[in-house]
This record gives C-alpha cells, structure tokens and sequence, in this order.
C-alpha cells in the first residue's frame, strides 16, 4: 500500500483522507488513523513503523492483535482502490455516462436511459441483421436427423468500443461494414447429440478499407 501512497501527490492524499474519513464502513476510527500514521510517514518521507507501533497508536491500551491489524491493512487498501477507481470515473466523463446508464438499466428507468444514450459524445451506433434458415430432415439417415441450410446478412454503422484516442477524444475504432453468411448446420444424434456448422463469412467495408476478414468457419457444438 506504500508505493501507491507514494505515487500520488500532496492533494491526492489529502481527498483520500477525506474519503477514508467519510467511508461507510466498520472501523473507520480506526481506519482513519491508520491512514493518517501512514500518510505522515509518506509526507515527511520517514519509514513506516512496524505493524506492532501502529496497532499501538490505534488501540494505546490493547495488546497487539495481529489478525485485527491485517483486517485493519486490508480494509484501508481496500478503500484506496475504491478511491482510485471512483478518480477514474471522475475524470472520465464517458465512463460516467456508461455507468450511468447501467444503473438507469437496472433499475428500469428506460426513458433516462436513452436520453444519457443520446446525449453521448459519440455517434449512435445502428446495426440490425437478416436471418433464415431451413429444417430439412432426410429420409433413411440415421446418423444426421437434420440439414440446415443457413443464410445471415448484417449491418453496422461506425462504432467507439469505448476508448479514447491518443489525443482524449472517442473517434471510431469499430469500422461500419455489412457481412453476408452462409453456411450449413448438419444435426447429429450419433455417437452423442451434436452438431457440425460449416459457414462462409464474407465482409463489405467503405472503399479505400483493406477487408482482411473473410473466412471459412467450422464449429463443433455438443448437446447435453
């Protein structure tokens, strides 16, 4: 826990005081002073004392209880994290935005949902696909029951998966393409339910997009 101490600068440790001293959580006396002792030493740049002395800042009149203070370590690391990561969401707007709307989905609130969707900093990505496929099942087979003819076209406009660029913005890392699929499922009952798809991705990019993607798939599925 040191070392991340270290890493953060003066007013950085100052807000994580305030969040250890505001936390909801058992023991955040306790807590407080062990960030305080710790914070001291990371300040005046002086070594951290044994796990014995601090135990002994924190509780002047209890013998050392070892297992207390591990709990002790481990609850404060716990809240450092908890605060790195609520300064990550702080100073990611974005982020605020997805997180935002995971809430809103949970709790049902579609109506606020698409309005924080809409209000995002990047273009809506629309996507929709076309699917068909057809049972044929042949006379006289025992091993293959069915053939399954299958025929999939789909479609998406241009995508953010949610990183920024090298300069901070959210620009498009997710291309639009449209990808046309064809292929057949043969389903099998022996030795074990089961079933083969044999299929053919091809993919269509804007001009001027090098397509490095079509490809032959083959799957194995097994039922149970």
């Amino acid at each position: 826990m040191s070392s991340v101490l270290l890493a953060l600068n003066k007013w950085k440790r100052k807000s994580l005081g305030k969040f250890v001293q505001t936390a909801n959580v058992n023991n955040v006396q306790e807590l407080t002073v062990l960030y305080k002792i710790l914070d001291d030493c990371v300040e005046k740049k002086t070594e951290i004392p044994s796990k014995e002395i601090i135990y002994k800042k924190i509780h002047p009149k209890q013998t050392y209880n070892d297992q207390q203070m591990r709990l002790y370590m481990s609850y404060l690391f716990k809240l450092v994290e908890k605060f790195l990561i609520m300064e990550q969401i702080e100073d990611d707007p974005f982020l605020q935005k997805i997180k935002l709307m995971d809430a809103y989905n949970n709790l049902n609130q579609h109506k606020n949902f698409y309005k924080t969707y809409e209000d995002n900093f990047f273009t809506p990505t629309k996507g929709f696909f076309i699917f068909s496929g057809y049972d044929i099942h042949p006379t006289n087979q025992k091993t293959v029951k069915i053939i399954r003819p299958l025929l999939r076209y789909d479609f998406m406009t241009d995508n953010n998966k949610g990183y920024k660029s090298e300069i901070g913005n959210y620009v498009t890392n997710d291309v639009a393409r449209s990808r046309i699929t064809g292929g057949v499922t043969l389903c099998m009952d022996k030795p074990f339910l089961n079933d083969i798809r044999l299929s053919y991705e091809k993919y269509f990019y804007k001009n001027g997009i090098e397509n490095n993607d079509d490809k032959f798939v083959i799957e194995f599925v097994v039922r149970f």
